[in-house]
């Protein structure tokens, strides 16, 4: 891991005439969790002063503290006012008791260690961790995406990320162990290929919306022959369709569930935003329409 992160760093460097001395790092993968935790102060009747706010927050970070986990973003989702849920800024208002709901994304304190030890050992400095799909999400989404509700879904290369935006803030973040490298895998394994080879076809001719026309159209796809070198092949570019299909399915099936168990409920939003390496291929998006409707 440390030589990867010194190679990308000096391509990096190479490609934009810069020296890099600092580092902010995206965290993906199954080890990101997303908890939503409570809390409450009295206020006595009193107006909601902006130290109050800061007062509950800090009482609800402390509170979500643990150290078998790192703490990577703490949002709060919206603040109740005597039992009143829903206000976004409680400032300038008189109240009894003061309650705010927070969106808690972490990852074990060990995996966050190696990775920052990794990235010092390059001697480089590390500015930030943060969560990759709330960067992709921060990176994709306009403010009236934000305002209005979304799903950011980043289609990464080993894993894909799930960011939903409620109000304007983070509300759920999560991160699926799967990606289009299992695309490319079920790809070379059906047309008999190597990985980059399997890859170029994927890029090149790949597509989730073939139809009939595509039933007499063949395509190269380089096959291993008996003594293990490349040959030259073609297969109908329908047969490609039939062996990533199943497998974008499953990806967008696996969102779906993670979502309904989000605990969010009602308050998914209906728009759906894809990026990623993934969100080029072609059809991509009438199978994340149709698989989470």
């Amino acid at each position: 891991l440390e030589r990867s992160i010194r190679l990308a760093v000096e391509d990096a460097e190479r490609m934009a005439g810069q020296t890099i001395s600092d580092i902010q790092i995206a965290v993906s993968g199954p080890s990101l969790t997303t908890t939503h935790i409570g809390n409450d102060i009295a206020m006595s009747g009193r107006e909601i002063g902006a130290k109050d706010v800061s007062k509950l927050l800090h009482s609800t970070l402390d509170k979500a503290q643990d150290e078998k986990f790192h703490i990577l973003h703490a949002v709060p989702l919206s603040y109740a006012i005597d039992g009143n849920d829903g206000v976004r800024d409680p400032r300038g208002m008189f109240a009894d008791r003061l309650a705010v709901g927070m969106s808690i994304v972490r990852m074990p304190t060990p995996v966050y260690k190696n990775l920052t030890l990794c990235v010092s050992r390059a001697h480089l400095s590390v500015t930030g961790v943060s969560a990759g799909p709330y960067m992709s999400a921060d990176a994709v989404l306009v403010d009236d995406e934000r305002d209005n509700g979304a799903i950011c879904i980043d289609l990464g290369g080993g894993s894909t990320g799930i960011a939903v935006f409620c109000q304007g803030v983070l509300a759920h973040l999560e991160a699926l162990q799967v990606g289009g490298h299992h695309v490319t895998a079920d790809l070379a394994q059906g047309l008999g290929t190597t990985q980059p080879a399997a890859e170029r076809v994927k890029t090149l001719h790949a597509s989730l919306l073939t139809g009939q026309a595509s039933r007499h159209e063949r395509v190269e796809t380089p096959k291993i022959g008996d003594d293990g070198r490349l040959q030259a092949a073609q297969t109908p570019r329908h047969e490609i369709e039939a062996y990533i299909r199943p497998r974008v399915e499953e990806i967008f099936e696996h969102v779906a569930k993670r979502l309904k168990g989000s605990g969010l409920g009602g308050m998914l939003p209906n728009r759906v935003v894809l990026t990623g390496g993934g969100s080029e291929l072609p059809g991509v998006r009438e199978v994340a329409s149709k698989v989470l409707g």
